[in-house]
């Protein structure tokens, strides 16, 4: 046997190597994705139900809750102030998961669950008001901009 052809065979078995590691590569980026995929959709189920269990602990949050989505203008000036920071909360790990759409680390089926919650929200009036008065200023353009164009045109 040649050198040529120990070089040859050597270059085959190197390709085979390349091949195999980048196989091996894309298996694992694959899970990897997968496992992000997974973990963002467990982080907001638990900002959700870590919200919601605010509200089951606290039933006083909640009645603020409900009656600051009724209208604002009966609520007194320390309720109002609850009320709005209930809403930020709420609006804060949905502005989150709506970056999570964008950036594809959630798909619109796990995103869908999101949205029902937040059509809860803007069927209240006072959530209306409040959104148009304090919220919209505390939210990136483009997500206040995905509100307006689903919930507000």
């Amino acid at each position: 046997m040649n050198w040529e052809a120990v070089g040859a065979v050597g270059e085959i078995v190197g390709a085979i190597g390349v091949i195999a590691s980048l196989l091996y590569v894309a298996m694992q980026v694959r899970v990897s994705n997968k496992a992000s995929l997974i973990e963002s959709k467990l982080a907001i189920s638990r900002m959700h139900s870590d919200f919601l269990g605010s509200l089951i602990q606290n039933p006083e949050l909640d009645e603020i809750l409900r009656r600051g989505l009724a209208g604002l203008e009966p609520l007194s000036k320390e309720d109002y102030h609850r009320f709005s920071n209930l809403a930020v909360q709420a609006f804060t790990f949905f502005s989150a998961g709506h970056f999570q759409v964008e950036a594809g680390t959630i798909n619109s089926d796990e995103w869908h669950e999101s949205e029902i919650i937040i059509q809860y929200w803007v069927q209240g009036p006072g959530f209306k008001n409040w959104w148009n008065k304090d919220g919209r200023k505390r939210y990136s353009p483009k997500f206040v901009s995905y509100m307006d164009s689903q919930y507000f045109s």
